[in-house]
């Protein structure tokens, strides 16, 4: 890996480039962001991590002269630019792209974004950042309490103040990538239909309520969510039961960082992977296939973002969703 192309440098695409800082191999970082005219908090983060890498300035996507291109690009950017993004990808030589979820703010804008790539660098060298999928704590329940596992089992997922717009995906991807599930059958969703603005902007939505999704094995997610006072925590706890007998078989206490095996009765403390350190390993990953950590490619997203799209108009109505 020794070409990056960062697009987007608010705080996500910052906390990114603070991972590519510790990846020894990288030679050049080309950073874009339209809004953005001061990029010197980039050179400032550079200097004191003492990398090597030279930094240079995108004024524009429109590239006429791209050289060789780039090993990835890193999309840090909101639900609605992804398209455009996406498009102007499709046009020069880049080998993987990294997207945030959702990847977009409904199903047709999912479907001209897996067009664009299709037409790049290919569906299955674009992945998705659910990056949970990283950390320790769920680790810990995809080997340890569910391994072995035959009958179905239900997660319940119950906290206060997540975005269900925002956040929806990463859970999902998480049932995905714990019992490789193929689809959701069936779905159910109740949704507060006053949503609030997001905590990306109030040009964005977000939405509270519950919905559950069960996959072609039997196996149940239960996501609910809702809104108390912003001082409030988020206090995300899953619980893990067998299906058949109701049995609680575990829980992960996100806010606190503690998985809890009621098999074993053992309680261990973890520690989440956030951007700043995730996207390393994603390289990590990508570089040394088998080393690093997995995040699922546009195509093994697609089933979760249809699902998590149904779950919207089930809940909510079939309407433009501003999700981010």
């Amino acid at each position: 890996m020794k070409d990056v192309l960062l697009i987007g440098c608010g705080g996500i695409g910052f906390r990114h480039f603070q991972s590519l800082l510790t990846v020894a191999g990288i030679e050049r970082v080309t950073l874009h962001d339209p809004f953005q005219k001061d990029f010197s908090r980039f050179e400032a983060e550079r200097a004191k991590a003492g990398h090597g890498m030279r930094l240079e300035v995108a004024p524009t996507l429109q590239f006429t002269n791209p050289g060789k291109g780039w090993d990835l690009a890193i999309a840090a950017a909101t639900a609605n630019a992804q398209p455009g993004i996406a498009e102007a990808l499709s046009k020069v030589p880049v080998r993987s792209v990294l997207l945030e979820k959702p990847v977009a703010q409904g199903p047709r804008e999912f479907e001209a974004i897996v067009g664009h790539y299709g037409r790049g660098p290919g569906i299955d060298r674009v992945f998705v950042n659910c990056a949970r999928n990283f950390w320790p704590g769920y680790e810990q329940v995809r080997t340890g309490i569910l391994a072995g596992r035959t009958r179905p089992t239900q997660v319940v997922l119950n906290g206060y103040n997540w975005g269900y717009g925002c956040n929806a995906v990463h859970y999902l991807e998480l049932h995905r990538h714990w019992f490789g599930s193929t689809g959701f059958p069936k779905i159910q969703a109740t949704l507060m239909k006053d949503p609030r603005p997001s905590k990306r902007g109030d040009q964005f939505e977000d939405f509270f309520g519950i919905a559950v999704f069960e996959d072609h094995a039997g196996n149940i997610l239960q996501l609910s969510t809702m809104p108390l006072a912003a001082t409030m925590p988020h206090d995300i706890v899953l619980n893990l039961y067998d299906r058949d007998t109701g049995e609680n078989l575990g829980a992960v206490e996100e806010t606190r960082q503690i998985v809890r095996s009621f098999q074993t009765g053992k309680e261990s403390p973890w520690a989440p992977l956030y951007v700043s350190q995730s996207t390393a390993r994603f390289i990590e990953g990508l570089d040394s296939p088998g080393t690093g950590g997995r995040l699922p490619t546009l195509a093994e997203s697609a089933m979760i973002h249809g699902a998590f799209y149904e779950s919207l108009r089930l809940g909510i109505g079939d309407r433009p969703w501003r999700i981010t």
